[in-house]
């Protein structure tokens, strides 16, 4: 079964492509941390200019990765994805070669041009894999995507550091050198048709309906394709689920706006999720270091730990797709952010490094699951026109979420050492996830409702005709024998 389920993935059309474009977008996003902080040394002899660069590429991709994921969702992948890399290679080819003689306003620009640019391709090539991928495999299509992309984000920082020993902008000439690839590589990248449906169940809710195997199957339901009505049920244009130009009261214009704030009203749950399961994981990487130099312990075997959370990641996920698992995405995302948040807090309060080394890994084993099926509740909630924007939006909310610790880390360690800060994290980034879960699932259900109701309406309404039309036909039956019995008696 195990073997069905990803070799329905691997045979799914244009998926070797999509492999290459994936590690050549992933490479330069995770690369860029350590290798704009080398840089921005080399360039002006100050880490802290280094580290700057870093945080204006990470917010500038978060800043623009919705807006332009829904690139993604209205035109060809094909064309999207060369397009952005492309303008990605250009730019950092022109930060290395002229980094020692540009201003830092310039380096600063050329960094979030560098980060923006290609920020929706995160969201458009995932939503790329779910539509490609037959029904029955996007969770293990979606599973295979998690576990490359925490593969590529692994190995990133050994790279940098491998280029960095070659010349200091050696690093960012790579990640030049791996966008133009994905770029021409883009080129071959195949579009798939378009499906047309709302992705979401018979009666409107999602995932709450059938377990991960359905999730997001696409199933003809609420939004069938051409029958005029939205994702959510609503009247609008004609077209694909009510998505064409000319829907809507007002045109394209109305239309377009309806969808984009139906998708923020649906995404911010997922947004939250990622950004509370981020905000917990950056608390355990700045804080890391520090807890293991109170068991004795050198700094710089974070590192090792942390490489054991990642590659424990990459096997969650993977096992996490090699089967149907009981429950729907959205309860696994949840039980498995508990499973993670528990291990987190009782690893820094043990005594023993090893037992702290081991409960991070198994944080980690959970946590490539948890976004996965995340990521799945997700998509099974939004019409296809709107996945990569979706995805996108919870892609920068997960970056967020990293800054924002990174923002409050510090304070914490001051006030409460390193154990403390850890565990804080943890758990601010379990309420703000598990709060927002709660959120949809009510969301699920109300909608649940309203689609019984909506599904009932015909048949009550079928009823009252046929009770209105017996009565009908009862009173008109009366009033003729009465008016027979009526002549029957003048007669008389």
């Amino acid at each position: 079964m195990t073997g069905n389920r990803y070799a329905q993935v691997l045979r799914a059309p244009g998926l070797p492509v999509w492999l290459a474009v994936l590690v050549a977008q992933r490479f330069p996003v995770a690369m860029a941390p350590l290798a704009l902080v080398y840089l921005g040394h080399a360039a002006t002899g100050s880490y802290a200019i280094g580290a700057l660069l870093g945080g204006v590429h990470a917010l500038a991709e978060a800043v623009a990765a919705a807006p332009l994921g829904r690139r993604f969702d209205r035109r060809p992948a094909r064309r999207e994805v060369a397009v952005v890399l492309a303008v990605e290679a250009v730019v950092f080819a022109v930060l290395a070669r002229f980094s020692g003689e540009l201003p830092l306003a310039g380096l600063l620009v050329l960094a979030a041009i560098g980060g923006a640019a290609p920020a929706g391709a995160h969201g458009g090539l995932r939503a790329w894999v779910v539509r490609t991928a037959p029904a029955s495999a996007r969770v293990p299509a979606l599973s295979v995507e998690s576990a490359l992309s925490t593969l590529v984000w692994t190995a990133a920082p050994g790279l940098v550091a491998l280029l960095a020993v070659v010349a200091p902008s050696a690093a960012v000439y790579g990640m030049s050198l791996l966008a133009a690839v994905g770029a021409l590589t883009g080129l071959w990248l195949r579009d798939p048709a378009a499906q047309g449906t709302a992705g979401r169940g018979r009666d409107g809710t999602g995932d709450e309906t059938r377990g991960s195997e359905g999730a997001g199957d696409g199933r003809p339901g609420v939004g069938r394709p051409g029958d005029g009505r939205t994702g959510d049920g609503r009247t609008g244009g004609g077209g694909t689920g009510g998505e064409g130009p000319s829907g809507g009261e007002a045109g394209g214009v109305t239309s377009a706006g309806r969808r984009e704030a139906g998708l923020w009203r649906v995404a911010w749950t997922a947004m939250a999720f990622d950004a509370g399961l981020m905000f917990a994981f950056a608390g355990l990487s700045f804080c890391l270091p520090l807890l293991l130099t109170g068991f004795g312990a050198g700094a710089g075997l974070a590192g090792p730990i942390l490489t054991g959370f990642s590659l424990a990641g990459i096997a969650g996920g993977l096992l996490y797709g090699a089967r149907t698992w009981r429950g729907t995405p959205l309860r696994h995302a949840v039980v498995l952010y508990v499973a993670i948040t528990g291990a987190l807090v009782i690893a820094v309060s043990m005594p023993s490094l090893p037992a702290v080394a081991a409960l991070v890994v198994v944080a980690g084993a959970f946590s490539t699951p948890a976004l996965t099926a995340r990521a799945v509740a997700l998509q099974d909630r939004l019409h296809e026109r709107q996945w990569a924007a979706g995805f996108s939006a919870a892609y920068a909310a997960a970056g967020v979420g990293f800054g924002a610790a990174g923002l409050v880390v510090a304070r914490m360690v001051e006030s409460w050492g390193a154990q403390a800060a850890i565990g804080l994290c943890a758990v601010v980034g379990a309420v703000v996830a598990l709060a927002s879960s709660a959120a949809e699932a009510r969301a699920r259900r109300t909608t649940g409702q309203a689609a019984m109701h909506l599904q009932k309406a015909p048949e009550q309404a079928a009823e009252q005709a046929t009770e209105q039309a017996t009565e009908q036909a009862t009173e008109h039956a009366a009033e003729q024998a009465a008016e027979h019995a009526t002549e029957a008696a003048r007669g008389r």
